[in-house]
């Protein structure tokens, strides 16, 4: 037979052996979970981003529904005003054909304005607000208006100011025809 030494060699190829074979097994066996645990993760994030999809599309959807909601409110009003003023027209006697003169800063209610005149079928004539009272009833006798619509103020560059109709105009022109 063999020796001790021999067979001690032997023993030992034969355990090496058997440990390799447990080595490459146990590499097999976690290369298989680390990949059964990426596909996991990976399938967690593209269901994390589905969901996540599927709330923003949510959210962007209430908000332009929102934003639908007001701008029929916002037309509602603004058609509210254009009525109020044309029926305030009217009742000053202003009709179809009359001439209207608008003396109003850049604000919405000079907008508002225009809209009235021609929701009565009245012939608007805006005038520049900076117009010196001298100039503005000039303005007036020569388009022969029948009222002059204006403000009292308004903002510019994020300045408040008063509007200059109310003392010097109203000393050349008669009042009654001020829609202020």
């Amino acid at each position: 037979g063999l020796s001790a030494a021999d067979k001690a060699k032997s023993d030992l190829a034969s355990a090496n052996q058997r440990v390799e074979q447990q080595l490459s097994a146990a590499r097999t066996d976690a290369q298989k979970r680390l990949a059964d645990a990426d596909r996991l993760a990976q399938q967690t994030i593209e269901e994390a981003k589905g969901r996540a999809n599927e709330e923003a599309a949510k959210i962007i959807a209430a908000a332009k529904a929102e934003a639908a909601q007001e701008s029929v409110k916002a037309r509602e009003a603004l058609r509210d005003q254009v009525a109020a003023l044309g029926g305030a027209l009217q009742a000053r006697g202003v009709r179809k054909g009359d001439r209207v003169l608008v003396y109003m800063p850049m604000i919405p209610e000079a907008l508002v304005a225009m809209l009235a005149c021609a929701r009565i079928g009245a012939i608007h004539s805006v005038v520049f607000a900076g117009f010196s009272p001298e100039a503005l009833a000039g303005r007036i006798q020569d388009c022969d208006s029948k009222v002059v619509i204006t403000a009292d103020g308004g903002m510019r560059g994020g300045k408040k100011f008063k509007g200059a109709i109310a003392g010097g105009v109203s000393l050349m022109v008669a009042p009654e025809l001020l829609v202020s």
